[in-house]
């Protein structure tokens, strides 16, 4: 690739989550191979109707469980598992109401929220994880917002309408200035990041060749420094 032609670009459709971290990996991508990366953004759950309304593009990138209806509908020729996204607990800095385990937030007069499941794949985690565990009843008294996004949650922490919030890690690390992770002993689960290659690709070989480079040891590296997990 050391011949590549400057000319040659890819179109990768980029879930909001992963924004941050594939800027990165296109950048250092751009600067090995010459080839230049052009991005449409969208929450995660609006990819798939952008790339069927377009029918172009060369590759996204999604959270589960959305890579699913893309190989449902034959949209998809080769997909990777880059990364995991874990829903995390996060409260104001200094921690002030002394959160230490999911069951302080049973506290009377406590403001917690998480994301909305119908359109949160972290509010759908978080969901079944209290129901499974016991916390729901408890925690839904003291439940005052569920949101689209992991970002309005963190603002309402950073603004101090919200005492604490579930979101994913990584949109946690993009305000790590204004918010403070709480470390759980609780396992909840994660979900999967994976970049796909669209059928529409026009040049399935450098398509190929950036998902290799993004789930290199060095593209991965970019995830996991930006809050992303590494494995399960």
């Amino acid at each position: 690739f050391g011949c590549t032609k400057p000319n040659r670009s890819l179109l990768i459709y980029c879930g909001n989550t992963m924004r941050p971290a594939m800027d990165l990996v296109a950048k250092e991508y751009e600067k090995e191979k010459g080839v230049k990366i052009e991005f449409s953004f969208g929450d995660s759950s609006e990819i798939f109707p952008q790339v069927k309304l377009s029918n172009k593009g060369d590759l996204f990138i999604v959270h589960e469980p959305f890579m699913d209806e893309f190989i449902k509908l034959g949209l998809v020729t080769d997909h990777k598992e880059v990364a995991l996204l874990k829903p995390v607990l996060i409260v104001a800095p200094g921690n002030p109401d002394k959160i230490k385990e999911i069951k302080d937030l049973k506290k009377a007069g406590l403001k917690i929220g998480w994301g909305e499941p119908k359109y949160s794949f972290a509010g759908e985690i978080i969901e079944k994880f209290l129901k499974a565990n016991g916390f729901y009843a408890s925690l839904s008294k003291n439940l005052k917002l569920k949101t689209r996004s992991s970002s309005e949650l963190a603002t309402g922490v950073k603004l101090k309408s919200l005492d604490a919030a579930f979101i994913w890690n990584a949109v946690a690390n993009q305000y790590k200035s204004s918010v403070e992770e709480v470390p759980l002993q609780e396992n909840i689960p994660s979900a999967k990041v994976s970049l796909g290659i669209l059928k529409y690709t026009t040049d399935k070989i450098i398509a190929k060749d950036f998902v290799q480079f993004a789930g290199s040891k060095k593209g991965k590296k970019i995830f996991t420094s930006l809050g992303f997990s590494g494995e399960r």
